[in-house]
């Protein structure tokens, strides 16, 4: 998936995915559905958002220093997010996106694991929040692979049924 830098946005460092790009990537494609297809908002990343590499001082300045509970609803290691439920609502959030650049430790996340994580706003409005400083604190019963470990035929197999789960529409 490509991004490009929006030129709407106050700080150009931020990366904005056009919608019409936001399709699945070919190691999520199952062959009933088209590598075409559109998830749902909801599984979707927000438009605009700064990965930890990108984001500013300032906005690093913005992230609560609560620490809050949640478990890992999706996380695809081939796109590079997912999405965390809190345990407890946090800032009226139902869940609250998760980039790659922001999960701390050495195990790549399932869904289902039990994580701590930090709040920061995503720019440029600062409406919406994204979970930062994501540390897992209690595994599920499936094996857990280091990052540097290439994904199985069952991880992908999971990140398909999760994919397949969600609502979803052609292009």
């Amino acid at each position: 998936m490509e991004g490009v830098v929006s030129s709407t946005t106050k700080d150009v460092r931020l990366l904005k995915i056009p919608l019409s790009r936001r399709t699945r990537c070919d190691s999520c494609s199952e062959s009933a559905l088209s590598s075409t297809t559109v998830l749902s908002e909801s599984l979707d990343p927000p438009e605009t958002f700064a990965t930890r590499r990108t984001r500013t001082e300032s906005t690093s300045g913005k992230t609560t220093e609560n620490i809050h509970e949640g478990t890992v609803k999706y996380f695809c290691r081939s796109r590079g997010f997912g999405f965390i439920t809190p345990n407890k609502s946090v800032n009226d959030n139902q869940e609250f996106f998760m980039h790659i650049s922001d999960i701390e430790g050495e195990f790549v996340p399932r869904r289902n694991d039990s994580v701590q994580f930090k709040v920061c706003p995503i720019p440029p409005r600062f409406e919406k929040f994204q979970a930062v400083q994501v540390r897992i604190i209690n595994f599920t019963p499936e094996v857990h692979h280091k990052w540097d470990v290439p994904e199985t035929p069952e991880e992908l197999k999971e990140e398909e049924e999760a994919i397949s789960s969600a609502p979803h529409y052609d292009v």
